[in-house]
């Protein structure tokens, strides 16, 4: 149980409407409460908070303490990825890998957009924090390729300039010997003489 802000339920699976919609069905019905939360600053606007009405209502309903439990770890990944993105948003949303998703934590993130996209459990900032962090690792990626195919030309010419000295060694001792040759039978016929 935790207090959430109106907006987090709204991203690309659900409209503002519909959550609206949803979220009014359900305060009439007295399972959600709503609240206004005024922010400081300049604009002075006002976030609604949506709660469940009360502790009895988790722990009585068969079917929604089914659905916790069935999505229990989902519910878990969920927050990490919100929680990590809204890190990141609030250090201005850098593109920097000590800021983005790599490795293990990346593939569980993609992972869990494959499994759970559908439920339309996660924020927009949050897929967008997923999106930006593949962008920079395909970027790396690229760069990694990039710098093999860069390595691979450099050891080809590499190679053939160093084909092309043996070529080139190989003739200068092949003529230096045919040379020394020649300068041996030249000695030979005039000290015969």
């Amino acid at each position: 149980r935790r207090q959430v802000f109106k907006q987090e339920f709204i991203n690309d699976e659900l409209s503002k409407e519909l959550v609206e919609q949803v979220i009014t069905e359900l305060a009439d019905a007295r399972l959600l409460v709503t609240s206004q939360l005024r922010v400081r600053g300049e604009s002075g606007a006002t976030l609604t908070v949506v709660d469940v009405a009360h502790e009895a209502l988790i722990r009585h309903w068969t079917r929604l303490r089914q659905w916790l439990n069935e999505n229990r770890e989902a519910m878990r990944k969920e927050r990490k990825l919100e929680e990590a993105a809204n890190e990141w948003e609030s250090q201005g949303k850098p593109e920097e890998r000590a800021f983005l998703l790599e490795g293990p934590k990346l593939l569980e993130a993609e992972s869990f957009l494959e499994e759970y996209a559908h439920l339309g459990l996660l924020s927009n900032v949050a897929q967008e924090f997923i999106r930006v962090s593949q962008a920079y690792q395909e970027r790396l990626r690229q760069q990694e390729e990039e710098r093999q195919r860069r390595e691979q030309q450099q050891t080809r010419r590499t190679i053939q300039v160093g084909i092309v000295s043996l070529i080139f060694v190989t003739g200068l001792a092949v003529a230096a010997t045919g040379f020394a040759l020649e300068s041996r039978k030249q000695l030979k016929l005039a000290s015969a003489r």
